[in-house]
């Protein structure tokens, strides 16, 4: 869904089968912006998934 949001020109069509399970709107816009830090906080050079805590 955010990819077709974002990058529309890149995207032909969308298949919902079950477009989220959380149907409240505000819920939803915390869940993006969280998704959102965590996305970039795993993209940080160094950083792999299984590396232990400094």
């Amino acid at each position: 869904m955010l990819l077709a949001r974002d990058h529309p020109e890149n995207v032909a069509g969308l298949v919902l089968l079950d477009p989220t399970p959380v149907n409240d709107p505000a819920t939803c816009e915390r869940l993006e912006r969280t998704m959102r830090v965590l996305g970039r906080l795993t993209a940080l050079p160094g950083r792999a998934a299984s590396s232990p805590p400094c």
